[in-house]
């Protein structure tokens, strides 16, 4: 994934990919979409969706989250989304230059970190998925407030990667 430059950093939160020096950029909107549904209350069930960005030469910009969608199953502590629907978010959404990069989903925790559950079914996703990226990007929301209230990191099927803060501008 290339980096994101100042040119599109007005208006985001960004993430960076340490080894790389790159990073991953959030705009305000997809960021207040997923902490709307975050799981204050302890009896809520987890939610979820997906993450599609522009790529282009100055890197992954995180434009889009989907979900949640009245056909995923939700429970306290997991969440099954329906993948027909998400396969038609992912067509949909490409034809307007949007490409699916990951997945998002919600913890009922301050500060949340992925389950074994979460880091062998985004692996074993981005195995059996057709694309051409490095990794997939998985966000998992919490209930501190930023930057500590959001995991964000990248997943192949090599292992996990979380991503350090960079900047909200």
């Amino acid at each position: 994934m290339s980096g994101v430059s100042s040119s599109c950093a007005r208006g985001v939160i960004e993430y960076a990919i340490t080894d790389s020096g790159q990073g991953i950029a959030f705009t305000d909107d997809v960021i207040a979409r997923l902490l709307r549904h975050s799981q204050f209350d302890q009896d809520t069930p987890e939610v979820g969706g997906q993450l599609f960005a522009r790529i282009d030469r100055w890197g992954v910009r995180i434009e889009h989250a989907t979900g949640p969608r009245t056909s995923d199953v939700r429970r306290l502590r997991a969440f099954i989304p329906n993948r027909a629907a998400e396969r038609q978010e992912i067509q949909r959404l490409f034809k307007e230059g949007l490409h699916y990069v990951g997945d998002w989903h919600t913890h009922p925790e301050r500060y949340p970190t992925p389950s074994a559950v979460d880091i062998s079914s985004v692996q074993d996703m981005f195995r059996r998925s057709k694309h051409r990226l490095a990794s997939f990007v998985v966000v998992i929301v919490g209930t501190a407030p930023l930057p500590d209230g959001l995991f964000v990191g990248i997943a192949n099927e090599n292992g996990w990667s979380r991503l350090s803060f960079r900047s909200h501008n």
